[in-house]
């Protein structure tokens, strides 16, 4: 697939992503691409008890407007996910996010894992969680 049709997928709410090795057969992978929908409201300070509260608002916002391409890379233990429980901090080896402004540079990034576009899936095409 290419970049723009992918893009426009992305903007209608799909995930799409890739099954990724591990080094353990007691635990499944995935890199997962969605793109964070722009809030459509904008968080008023007086809707927080808290200062802190609003500012965490406030930055999620900002962050979803500079950043909206977001990659998970995940590792879960196989026979949770498999068993179909609900997944706990312990069942997890590896969770980390990354967010990118323009679709070259999530590109960029996944080419350099290892990966291309052109073999990208539907999130339940590899039986993503």
């Amino acid at each position: 697939m290419d970049k723009i049709e992918l893009d426009k997928k992305l903007n209608h709410g799909e995930q799409w992503g890739y099954k990724k090795e591990t080094d353990n057969d007691e635990y499944l992978g995935w890199i997962l691409i969605n793109k964070l929908p722009k809030l459509t409201f904008i968080p008023k300070r007086e809707d927080y008890l808290e200062e802190y509260l609003y500012l965490i608002k406030i930055r999620e916002a900002e962050k979803r407007q500079k950043t909206p391409y977001h990659v998970l890379i995940k590792e879960l233990r196989r026979d949770v996910h498999e068993s179909g429980e609900y997944e706990t901090g312990e069942d997890i080896r590896q969770k980390d996010n990354y967010y990118f402004s323009y679709i070259d540079e999530l590109e960029k990034f996944i080419e350099e894992l290892g990966y291309s576009f052109e073999n990208i899936k539907h999130r339940s095409e590899i039986d993503a969680p």
